[in-house]
């Protein structure tokens, strides 16, 4: 029997340093209730990004998250594959070429992040860190910037999309997933990681893709641009947080529950996760306790 995965953002992973809960004891108690914690590539991205902080303490900050990370690096928790690589994964099965939908990194790519976490739990902080993050922050600005252009050239759909009230956006996102317009969007994803394949093969993979509930980052991807293009036009912007929670979600359309204490990134991934459910931690519990009694609803 399989065990559940609960991804646990950013936030979490916060709350379960602060509260500093034992790494082996936790996983012990979700493994009791068929369960396990999941890494996301995300989630050390936006810890590293602790170090660039203002504040005097933020290098301490740093590497008390990481060396606390370290506890579950060493128990060897997955580490999920970026979402670019998962939505290849689902490619690959839906075409026929392999037999499973591989979600987690092989050993080689552990032994990379152990390391990873060892030097940022010590404060090294190196140039690769240094440069990838504000790669990272860049690449969130374009696709930001490509947003907004996109509906801006469209006003019809921004018309549109501005009449769908908050009480009716699953129904239209749902709605919206079985058209035409989501295969066109899900071929501009896959042309990324294909990029030898022709219009004509994008848009027959998306289809078969979007046939089915099982390829989670594919539906999620959609979704997830659905959801953002309604956003915009109901509130004219979006937050600079947005790229990342996005990652986020994506990246655990996977695993059986998803768990966070920001509620913007709860509404959202409640509109976008619909195999994965949803839990907002309201620290009105010791996070050990919260995790273990989600862990026995799954």
């Amino acid at each position: 029997m399989s065990l559940a995965l609960v991804y646990p953002d950013t936030t979490i992973w916060n709350a379960l340093c602060d509260e500093d809960v034992d790494a082996k004891g936790l996983a012990n108690e979700l493994a009791a209730r068929q369960s396990q914690l999941v890494l996301g590539t995300n989630v050390v991205y936006e810890m590293a990004k602790t170090f660039l902080g203002t504040r005097l303490s933020a290098a301490e900050r740093g590497k008390r998250l990481f060396a606390y990370l370290s506890h579950y690096v060493q128990l060897q928790i997955p580490l999920l594959r970026q979402s670019d690589d998962l939505l290849r994964a689902e490619v690959g099965h839906v075409t026929k070429q392999t037999i499973e939908v591989r979600l987690f990194y092989d050993r080689a790519n552990y032994e990379k992040l152990i390391l990873e976490v060892s030097k940022l739990a010590q404060g090294v902080f190196d140039s690769r860190a240094a440069y990838f993050i504000p790669n990272r922050e860049a690449d969130a600005r374009k696709a930001r910037e490509e947003l907004y252009a996109h509906i801006d050239k469209r006003p019809l759909l921004k018309q549109k999309l501005t009449t769908v009230s908050d009480t009716d956006i699953d129904s239209w996102i749902r709605r919206a997933l079985k058209e035409h317009a989501a295969r066109r969007m899900l071929s501009g994803h896959l042309a990324a990681v294909l990029s030898e394949s022709s219009l004509k093969d994008l848009t027959r993979i998306a289809k078969q893709l979007l046939a089915s509930p099982r390829y989670g980052v594919a539906h999620a991807m959609v979704g997830s641009d659905l959801y953002l293009n309604w956003r915009y036009c109901r509130r004219g912007s979006l937050g600079k947080d947005i790229p990342d929670d996005n990652y986020h979600i994506v990246n655990a359309s996977h695993c059986e529950a998803f768990v966070t204490s920001d509620p913007e990134l709860a509404a959202y991934a409640k509109h976008v996760l619909k195999q994965t459910g949803v839990f907002l931690y309201r620290r009105d519990a010791p996070v050990l306790n919260w995790l273990k009694d989600i862990a026995a609803e799954l």
